[in-house]
């Protein structure tokens, strides 16, 4: 036991039980980690049964959420919100448009014709992976 670990030892051990299992539990936001081991290690000495929550092996850590960019959430797993909803739309209007321009160029000329066709397509695969390869950058907040 370090030094510092041992004054906050003796510190709790004037604590009652009650005020050691508030601190474990409703205050346990507002103490370092070293100062939750203390606090466990006084209640087992005591035969009281600190109590348990899942967390990873050694001391007791508070870990903090990571924050939040300003604005909007980011990543997969923000809400789908109003302005997702106008860029999806946007992105749709894009792809009809872009594959009216394509038939367009490729096959209206041509009547149907072989060389017109397999341009059609490739053009169309190409054209519609950039249009969802956007989509998802838009949607993971990736610029």
């Amino acid at each position: 036991m370090l030094a510092g670990e041992r004054e906050l030892y003796q510190r709790f051990v004037a604590y009652d039980d009650e005020e050691l299992l508030r601190i474990l539990t409703v205050e346990r936001a507002q103490y370092r980690s070293e100062a939750l081991a203390a606090a466990e290690l006084v209640l087992m000495h005591r035969g009281v049964a600190p109590p348990t929550f899942f967390h990873a092996p050694g001391p007791t850590a508070v870990v903090a959420p990571p924050a939040a960019p300003q604005g909007r959430g980011a990543g997969p797993g923000s809400p789908y919100e109003l302005p997702d909803l106008c860029v999806d739309a946007l992105f749709f209007l894009i792809a009809a448009w872009g594959w009216k321009k394509l038939w367009d160029w490729t096959e209206a000329p041509n009547w149907g014709g072989p060389l017109g066709s397999v341009a059609y397509w490739v053009l169309t695969f190409a054209f519609l992976c950039s249009i969802y390869s956007l989509r998802r950058k838009w949607r993971a907040k990736e610029w």
